[in-house]
């Protein structure tokens, strides 16, 4: 279903999401398809490095139907969702805080809901396992992402990252100017 089929159908429209840094995202992408192929692309050869996988040979960002690339273009993506909602009906979590602080992310949520407190700091609790916050159940039990969740990310080169961060700086500078945010990854 398409973004204008759906607005009609719902009532309270408020949109909550997230956005973290655009390599991480990628990365992460990469890597979840990766393991999900069984190391193995449909033809059954080796899966490619994430080099292979995104630059062209000349070694510039590949933008040939590759639709991971074009879900880091978060300017693209607001500016559809601003044709059917207004801004102070998106709320925007950055990702790479709730990594680091999930309490404040969500009270900035339950605020944006116009809901009454819940979440206290000790809901949380850092898994060192995992490298992330997990959540406290109500009987002090730690419930932590699925195991294929937060998995390891390999080390990508910087002159790799850079090309990334280039490609998609015009975007970024898009996307701060249609919030009226700043992001830490923003750079």
């Amino acid at each position: 279903m398409y973004l204008a089929q759906v607005v009609p159908l719902i009532t309270r429209k408020n949109v909550i999401t997230f956005f973290c840094f655009f390599c991480s995202r990628l990365v992460s992408e990469y890597i979840h398809n990766k393991v999900l192929s069984g190391n193995r692309t449909r033809h059954f050869t080796p899966y490619p490095s994430f080099e292979q996988k995104y630059l062209d040979k000349q070694g510039r960002v590949k933008l040939t139907r590759n639709r991971h690339i074009m879900k880091g273009c978060y300017d693209v993506h607001y500016q559809k969702w601003i044709k059917y909602f207004k801004r102070n009906q998106i709320h925007i979590i950055d990702g790479d805080k709730f990594i680091k602080d999930p309490f404040t992310q969500m009270k900035q949520t339950e605020i944006f809901l116009g809901l009454k407190p819940y979440f206290r700091k000790d809901n949380f609790v850092f898994d060192e396992h995992k490298g992330f916050f997990c959540k406290r159940s109500e009987n002090g039990r730690k419930e932590c992402m699925k195991e294929g969740k937060g998995r390891k990310h390999p080390v990508i080169k910087k002159q790799t990252l850079d090309k990334f961060r280039d490609f998609y700086r015009p975007h970024n500078s898009r996307f701060m100017q249609l919030t009226n945010r700043t992001f830490g990854w923003f750079s």
